[in-house]
């Protein structure tokens, strides 16, 4: 016996169920299958809030507007207010600091403001040249490489 199914015998099967005619159900099987079920009451629509009296609705509407305000006074008072000081005091150092980069960097541009064009035109000069050097140390790096790479010189890796 194969492991695996005969293919001449699985189309001859496909063939067979596929000329079947659809089955239909007896005309009373819905009648004793919905005599089956267990009988089940209606239940009662649900209203909400447009069904209740006026004289219950603007009370429960003026008590959950005074709870929320009181909540939010609450919140406000216990919470976010010790919270925020807590922070403040948290972040005290870095506000300093701050502070402190903001006073050096106008005390260097006062003093740069004073230098004489010939001195920026020298850092100018001087920051393109490193970068004329940088550029021009990486690209013969680069063809270093290429010149040494084994598989050039016929060495496998």
């Amino acid at each position: 016996m194969t492991p695996e199914p005969d293919a001449r015998l699985e189309a001859a099967v496909r063939r067979a169920l596929e000329g079947l005619r659809p089955v239909p159900a007896p005309p009373t099987l819905v009648g004793r299958v919905m005599a089956a079920l267990p009988e089940t009451r209606p239940v009662a629509a649900v209203r909400g809030w447009p069904a209740w009296p006026v004289w219950i609705r603007w009370p429960a509407l003026a008590g959950l507007a005074g709870a929320a305000t009181t909540a939010g006074w609450a919140l406000t008072l216990y919470v976010l207010q010790p919270a925020a000081a807590q922070l403040g005091a948290t972040l005290k150092p870095l506000w300093a600091a701050g502070r402190a980069v903001v006073v050096m960097a106008e005390a260097m541009l006062t003093q740069a403001q004073s230098l004489p064009p010939l001195w920026w035109y020298s850092a100018v000069a001087l920051a393109g040249l490193a970068v004329a050097l940088t550029a021009l140390l990486g690209s013969c790096y680069v063809r270093l490489l290429q010149f040494t790479t084994p598989m050039e010189k016929g060495i496998s890796v």
